[in-house]
C-alpha cells in the first residue's frame, strides 16, 4: 500500500496528487485483497496519519457492504479478528483516536454485528 499516494488524497492545492489518490483508492477498493491490505495497514503502529486511517477504513466499509456476507469463512474470521484487535489496541493506547476515526470504526463494527450475530459470531459480546 502506497501511503504517500493516500496522503495525497487530502492534499490541498495539488489536484494531480488528489486525482492519483482517488484512482488508487478505487483500485484498492475494487481489488480482491484491498481490504486485507487495509487491515494490515491499520494494525501497524507506525501509521499515524488520520487520512490514511480513514482511507483504509473506507475500503473496509466497502468490502463489508459488498463482499463480506458472501466471503469465505476464513475471510470473515479475519475481519472479526481485526475488529477485536483494533478495539484492544484502542483500549491500551495512551491517546484516543479522533472522533471521525472512532465513528467510522463504530460503523464497521455495527455492520459486521448485523451480518454475523448471532449465527456466525455468537460470542460477539465476550
Amino acid at each position: 500500500m502506497d501511503v504517500e499516494v493516500i496522503q495525497g488524497f487530502l492534499a490541498q492545492g495539488d489536484q494531480s496528487a488528489h486525482a492519483r489518490a482517488l484512482q488508487y483508492f478505487e483500485q484498492l477498493k475494487n481489488s480482491p485483497n484491498g481490504w486485507q491490505l487495509s487491515m494490515q495497514m491499520l494494525l501497524q503502529p507506525s501509521v499515524q496519519d488520520d487520512s490514511v486511517k480513514f482511507f483504509c477504513l473506507s475500503i473496509l466499509e466497502h468490502y463489508i457492504k459488498t463482499g463480506y456476507e458472501i466471503a469465505k469463512e476464513n475471510d470473515q474470521q479475519a475481519m472479526r479478528s481485526f475488529i477485536s484487535q483494533w478495539i484492544q489496541l484502542q483500549v491500551y493506547s495512551p491517546t484516543a483516536e479522533k472522533v471521525f476515526i472512532r465513528n467510522k470504526v463504530a460503523q464497521l463494527v455495527c455492520w459486521v454485528f448485523l451480518l454475523d450475530y448471532p449465527s456466525r459470531w455468537p460470542d460477539f459480546f465476550l
